[in-house]
C-alpha cells in the first residue's frame, strides 16, 4: 500500500509538470499507456494474457458503462450550450 501510495503521488507530480506543456487528452493518453505497458510487462512476466478470450461477456458487463459515459457526455453538452 505504502508503494501503491508513493507511485500515485509520483504520477500526480508528472500530471502538474505535464500540463504546461501537454493538453488534458494527451495527458490522459499517456498515462493510460504506460499504465497498460507495466501491466502488461508483469502480466508477461507472470505467464498471464492480458487480453480475455471471452469477448462476449466483455461486452456485456461494458454495456452499461458505455451507456452511463453517453448519457453523462451528452448531458455536459447539453449544459455547456444553455
Amino acid at each position: 500500500m505504502v508503494l501503491a501510495g508513493l507511485l500515485f503521488s509520483v504520477m500526480g507530480v508528472f500530471v502538474k509538470l505535464g500540463a504546461a506543456h501537454f493538453t488534458s487528452t494527451e495527458l490522459v493518453f499517456y498515462r493510460s499507456l504506460v499504465g497498460f505497458v507495466t501491466v502488461s510487462g508483469l502480466a508477461k512476466a507472470r505467464g498471464q494474457r492480458v487480453l480475455t478470450v471471452r469477448q462476449s461477456s466483455v461486452v456485456t458487463i461494458s454495456r452499461p458503462g458505455r451507456v452511463m459515459g453517453f448519457h453523462g457526455f451528452t448531458r455536459s453538452l447539453r449544459r455547456q450550450a444553455a
